[in-house]
């Protein structure tokens, strides 16, 4: 199995915190790992390379010659393409692994490739998470299958037996919701050990509570629902857009497995929804995801103190050549990010 990365400039600010929650939790461990990027974001595509090869990855790198600029889902569209020709040259299923993952427990690697094989054996070469889909048919929601979320594990020859995927760069309409039919029948699902909480941000402990904001509309997308609990048995989490869940992790601050959340007041299913409609002779796809806060736990009142090896872990000192790594990719952000603030300005003049 291949690890692939996909780098773009709107993630790259996960970078630290995601690799850090992986170097907490074991490292790579001898992995195959392919980091890709846009012509953009080819100096983030080289920092994240670096820091999974020190983890004990064997680390191969994609820069496309060409800028993917057109923002989800078309962007997401077409790295998911390029990433999956990449695979069919290699020959080996791969894990497309997006930057807003966070993984929980260690051993999250062994248990991503027992359950691969496992699902292979029983004729199930794709795997990720289940859920309902309905779309919005002439003002009515039907339901219309089921949706496996895109960051998920993909057989080699995905693209040579797809015959939807050449469509995908120039839709709009996400990967995985276009090629569900292609999927969802042969795929093992993960809801055992992966949680989707899409869209989240700023985990934290508050009066007792593991709890974390939800963007109810991010990109005008509609959100409405609850998410899913994370449980001991869990080993990844997909959606934390800030690394605020990793930087927990490091910090000794969640002791997982924990189970994060109990209760909640809806216990419908997470259901993706396509809102097709025709706005000036285009499809127009809205995704909505039920999604919620991630709700309360029985644990006492006061925060959870660190244990000695988690205080240990992080008073370690980085070495200079990953601190002088840490500091070039921060100045290359800030570089980035005011080159974007005074072309904005110059615009507005």
């Amino acid at each position: 199995m291949i690890y692939i990365f996909p780098v773009s400039v709107s993630d790259a600010h996960l970078i630290d915190p995601f690799c850090d929650a992986i170097k907490h939790l074991g490292g790579m461990d001898g992995r195959k790992c392919l980091v890709i990027g846009d012509r953009r974001s080819g100096d983030h595509v080289d920092f994240l390379a670096s820091r999974l090869k020190i983890m004990g990855a064997t680390v191969e790198k994609d820069v496309f010659a060409f800028e993917c600029a057109e923002g989800w889902p078309q962007a997401c569209n077409r790295y998911f393409y390029k990433a999956a020709s990449l695979a069919m040259e290699r020959h080996e299923p791969f894990f497309y692994l997006e930057l807003d993952h966070t993984p929980i427990r260690s051993g999250w690697q062994d248990m991503v490739e027992s359950e691969y094989r496992s699902g292979v054996a029983q004729g199930l070469d794709f795997m990720g998470r289940l859920a309902p889909h309905t779309e919005n048919r002439m003002g009515a929601w039907v339901q219309s299958g089921s949706v496996m979320n895109g960051s998920g594990v993909y057989p080699a020859n995905f693209i040579e037996r797809s015959t939807l995927i050449q469509e995908i760069s120039r839709i709009g309409v996400p990967w995985d919701i276009h090629l569900r039919w292609e999927m969802i029948n042969q795929c093992k699902d993960a809801s055992d050990f992966m949680v989707f909480n899409w869209h989240s941000t700023n985990y934290r402990w508050e009066n007792g509570i593991f709890t974390c904001d939800i963007n109810q509309r991010p990109g005008g997308i509609v959100h409405s629902g609850k998410s899913d609990p994370i449980q001991p048995r869990h080993y990844l989490v997909h959606g934390c857009k800030d690394g605020s869940l990793a930087k927990m992790i490091v910090a000794g601050e969640i002791d997982a497995p924990t189970v994060i959340a109990e209760e909640f007041a809806n216990p419908a299913p997470i259901e993706a929804e396509t809102d097709l409609e025709l706005q000036g002779g285009q499809e127009v796809s809205r995704l909505a995801h039920t999604q919620k806060i991630v709700g309360s736990i029985p644990t006492p009142a006061t925060k959870p103190k660190r244990s000695p090896k988690a205080k240990k872990r992080r008073k370690m000192k980085l070495s200079e050549a990953e601190r002088a790594r840490r500091v070039e990719h921060a100045k290359r952000m800030t570089t980035a990010r005011e080159a974007k603030k005074n072309k904005i300005v110059s615009i507005a003049a």
